[in-house]
């Protein structure tokens, strides 16, 4: 599996990849993906600015990605996009006063499989590579009305561990999650 940074060409692929995994009052029976949580092909490539936007590929072909960003991109990305002010994650993000990694979106195109597998394992493995020196890499995965337990499965076996819940808009309640690095 090839990790490298993403370029602007990936875009229209990890969209369709985080399209597909999108979960919906409709469709909240399985265990994994975005809880209402969509994002334009503009704000992908915003996104792409961030040196720890990583995708992973198997002969060419997308298989996963990992949208990450230090605190410092965090804040610029605030400033771009302000409505992310009232966001209760960036608001939680920006609270913080150390130097972190935060892992937005980390999404692979066969969920379940060994190959997504692999492929989220070696994303998650170089971000910790690319976070050295930094506090910790933190995340966020739904916790009410709908679980992502193989978000938080996967997170926690990496040595994460739930820090607080943040109260979200439309009654979603989140899990902060947090790996310390040093």
């Amino acid at each position: 599996m090839e990790i490298r940074k993403v370029q602007m060409r990936d875009i229209p692929q990890i969209k369709t990849v985080a399209d597909s995994l999108v979960v919906t009052l409709e469709n909240q029976d399985r265990d994994y993906g975005f809880y209402k949580y969509s994002l334009t092909n503009e704000q992908y490539a915003r996104r792409s600015e961030s040196d720890l936007f990583l995708v992973g590929l198997d002969n060419s072909r997308l298989e996963g990605f990992c949208m990450a960003y230090d605190s410092e991109f965090v804040l610029r990305l605030i400033e771009q996009e302000p409505q992310l002010r009232e966001n209760e994650i960036f608001r939680y993000l920006t609270e913080q006063q150390e130097d972190y990694v935060y892992i937005d979106q980390l999404a692979v195109r066969a969920p379940k499989s060994f190959n997504g597998a692999t492929c989220a394992c070696e994303l998650f493995d170089r971000i910790k590579e690319e976070s050295r020196g930094k506090a910790s890499i933190q995340g966020v995965s739904p916790h009410s009305p709908w679980k992502n337990k193989s978000s938080i499965e996967f997170f926690t076996h990496q040595g994460g561990r739930l820090i607080r819940e943040l109260e979200g808009s439309e009654g979603i309640i989140f899990g902060a999650y947090r790996l310390d690095l040093i």
